[in-house]
């Protein structure tokens, strides 16, 4: 498993911060906020193939640790964010060395026209968990006695409900959209970790092994689970189909798991950096697919578990978003200079549309009026924004030109 340093170098990149309108100067901050590293190949390659308007509000800057990206409600209504933490990467990832005392501090804040509004904060042993839906969201709490509960905080009212309280290592706990939890478990002096699945119809446990592991599981928008298999240093996304009002248990479902093997340098840490980009984002289409950073590759990749093809968002992308579009579905692929939006099934020629300037990761799926939240992380601060890609049609256009507003904007891109 590599170093904890060696990790942390690995994802400190230098984070470029969106340009001004009308600038040409990029600025740029070092930060250890949690987006894996660039591809060191040449740049994404996009062309101008289409007009869109694009209507941009900012909302404002919150403060946070500088390495781990907020959480936002299902309804796009609230956002939370850790703002100090002591975390290492033994705590991040639940190891058997993880810190007995971890202090952090979580606000939450309503989103507003224009603002973020302040609804509480919490201060304790707390890490801002992988989930949440319109009631609230999902925290992390070691112990001192080397344990680990998972809890709910209530974006109304602050009050956490804990969903585990055991003397067990609890941890990556997700949601799901009929209000499933799954996460992984290891007692206290193992290393290995099963999977829980609670689902209305009941618990389903799938047991570790000496030699492998269950951890990161990820809900899609229908239910169905997927979670990383780390087994004898191979690390593999794996799929099990969840049929709402059928009973389950480990036995019926092994017949039915699938599994895509991504990186024979598995670890831990790897899957953590590949989940982070696009925790916490509901799924909205299509369901069966999962989007998740490649560790070999370094690009957002997409796994459709019908098959054992995969297929890439723009070179060089750090995070994303697949969402349905009039014509089919489409994707946000965000880089590190630019977000851009280019069309599914992804292809080596694809046509990909310069959106915004900067690095702007989606952290939301569209809500009922199509506006996305984004976030432009800095040094200990994050620019968020709501984004409403109002129109797209076909259209050649042989400039290049970008700006955007609380109203609206016009982008294209030709390399």
């Amino acid at each position: 498993m590599p170093a904890p340093a060696a990790v942390r170098r690995t994802i400190a990149l230098p984070l470029i911060v969106a340009l001004l309108a009308g600038c040409v100067q990029e600025r740029v901050t070092e930060s250890r906020l949690l987006v894996p590293p660039p591809n060191a190949t040449g740049g994404p390659g996009e062309r101008s193939d289409g007009f869109m308007r694009v209507a941009l509000e900012p909302l404002g800057a919150l403060s946070n640790d500088a390495f781990t990206l907020p959480l936002v409600s299902t309804d796009g209504r609230f956002v939370a964010v850790q703002e100090e933490s002591n975390a290492d990467w033994p705590t991040l990832t639940a190891d058997l060395g993880q810190a007995k005392r971890v202090r952090g501090r979580i606000s939450f804040h309503e989103v507003a026209a224009g603002a973020l509004l302040l609804r509480g904060e919490i201060q304790g042993p707390y890490l801002l968990g992988r989930s949440a839906d319109s009631q609230g969201f999902l925290v992390e709490s070691p112990g001192e006695d080397g344990g680990r509960r998972i809890g709910r905080v209530a974006w109304e009212s602050g009050e956490i409900q804990w969903l585990t309280d055991d003397a067990a290592v609890n941890a990556f706990a997700v949601l799901g959209p009929r209000g499933e939890v799954a996460w992984s478990r290891r007692e206290r002096s193992s290393g290995s970790f099963e999977l829980v699945i609670e689902r209305p119809e009941g618990r389903v446990v799938f047991a570790p092994t000496p030699d492998h592991s269950w951890v990161l599981p990820r809900f899609d928008g229908a239910g169905n689970l997927f979670v990383w298999r780390l087994h004898d240093g191979t690390l593999s996304l794996g799929f099990l189909p969840m049929r709402p009002g059928r009973e389950e248990d480990a036995d019926s479902l092994r017949p039915a798991l699938r599994l895509q093997p991504i990186t024979l340098r598995g670890s831990i840490e790897r899957a953590f950096v590949s989940m982070a980009p696009t925790d916490g984002i509901s799924v909205s289409a299509p369901p069966e697919q999962i989007l998740f950073f490649h560790p070999d590759l370094s690009r957002m990749t997409i796994w459709d578990a019908n098959g054992d093809e995969l297929q890439y968002l723009a070179d060089q992308s750090v995070g994303g978003l697949v969402m349905a579009a009039g014509s089919g579905e489409r994707a946000l692929a965000s880089t590190t200079t630019r977000l851009l939006e280019q069309p599914l099934p992804a292809a080596p020629a694809d046509v990909a549309t310069r959106v915004l300037d900067g690095l702007w990761l989606p952290r939301s799926a569209p809500d009922g009026e199509g506006r996305i939240v984004i976030v432009n992380p800095q040094r200990g601060r994050l620019m968020m924004a709501r984004l409403l890609i109002q129109s797209s049609s076909s259209s050649s256009s042989s400039s290049s030109s970008s700006s955007s507003s609380s109203t609206s904007s016009s982008s294209s891109s030709r390399s």
